[in-house]
């Protein structure tokens, strides 16, 4: 198990956002991955709303794509910092949060390279 600490960048969004002509979902999971990040999530949320005070729900809006999506980036400090000004453009609303977590890795014991098992110790 390894610990480090890390920085979370969440990005709140919505489903039918675009960023020259593909859904800006697609366009950060791209711009993340092409900058080198560990890795990323987009979530779909059951529902919520921002500051215009409108409830986007999955109920109310079944057919439409207003609904708010979460992309999510774990990676070091200087790595979100450094995305943030190429964010900017693609973000014409919204919200974003940079929050310090611990990261915590479970790794898998290698086997030694003569094929026995690890003992653990």
């Amino acid at each position: 198990m390894q610990r480090e600490t890390q920085q979370l960048l969440r990005l709140f969004v919505g489903e039918d956002a675009r960023w020259q002509h593909q859904p800006l979902h697609e366009a950060l999971l791209e711009l993340l991955r092409d900058q080198g990040c560990q890795g990323a999530t987009v979530v779909k949320a059951v529902a919520g709303f921002g500051h215009h005070r409108q409830i986007h729900s999955d109920q109310l809006l079944r057919l439409s794509a207003q609904r708010p999506l979460i992309v999510e980036v774990v990676d070091r400090a200087s790595r979100i910092e450094a995305l943030l000004p190429l964010l900017a453009p693609m973000l014409t609303e919204g919200l974003a949060l940079v929050v310090p977590v611990e990261v915590i890795r479970f790794v898998a014991p290698r086997a030694p390279a003569d094929g026995r098992e690890s003992t653990g110790g």
